[in-house]
């Protein structure tokens, strides 16, 4: 697993210089852009699959970014995963129609079931563009603080 922040120490220190607020800006923002990198090829992985049947898993995966718990003052995390409020109405012959959520059953399909194989898809996605998302992740953050702060010399 490769290493997630190259030169944290220098970058903590960067950006506690910056206003609070604005490295939290510049964080999520570059956080968001590594994720992206990761939902494409989970996206990818999932379209190049056998099983996929309505393309509903594929759309419904994200990047989303909320707090890591209930207090104000809990950080903001990023992750990619399943939208829980993508929904599509299925009719199997003249049954009454019902709604299916890929985020009820997309764990049955990265793990597998007893009756089906696993076929995951999160998983290889970040073993495959896990380094190329720190990399736009640290572009991003370099992009970010130079853009703040030449925002702050300006004022």
């Amino acid at each position: 697993m490769p290493e997630f922040v190259i030169g944290s120490k220098e970058l903590e220190a960067l950006l506690k210089k910056l206003p609070e607020r604005v490295a939290e800006k510049v964080t999520l923002g570059a956080l968001r852009t590594g994720g992206r990198v990761i939902a494409k090829a989970a996206r990818d992985s999932v379209r190049a699959s056998p099983a996929v049947d309505s393309g509903m898993l594929e759309k419904s995966i994200t990047t989303r970014t909320r707090k890591s718990g209930r207090a104000k003052s809990a950080p903001k995390i990023v992750s990619v995963g399943v939208a829980r409020k993508t929904a599509m109405v299925v009719r199997k012959g003249r049954k009454k129609a019902t709604k299916a959520s890929p985020a009820r059953y997309a764990h049955l399909v990265e793990f597998g079931t007893e009756n089906m194989p696993a076929e995951p898809f999160l998983r290889p996605a970040v073993e495959l563009k896990g380094e190329e998302a720190i990399k736009r992740i640290m572009e991003a953050l370099g992009r970010g603080v130079d853009r703040e702060a030449r925002k702050l010399a300006g004022k």
